[in-house]
């Protein structure tokens, strides 16, 4: 995981689109806008989201609603 980090670099990622999370799922995003670099090519390698713990908070259940 040590290299992984290395080569992680802030301004390199985007937020995907609910079409796109559904596209990587099913390993078809090759390409993403890149709001200052462009058409970038994804790196599907390794995926991160974001987490919650066991039980959400009251503030993290409305991020759902």
């Amino acid at each position: 995981m040590e290299n992984i980090i290395t080569e992680l670099k802030l301004e390199n990622l985007v937020a995907l689109t609910q079409q796109e999370l559904e596209k990587i799922t099913e390993g078809k995003l090759l390409y993403v806008d890149h709001p200052t670099k462009g058409k970038r090519k994804v790196d599907t390698r390794y995926t991160y989201v974001n987490t919650f713990g066991m039980k959400m908070t009251e503030k993290e259940k409305a991020l759902f609603h």
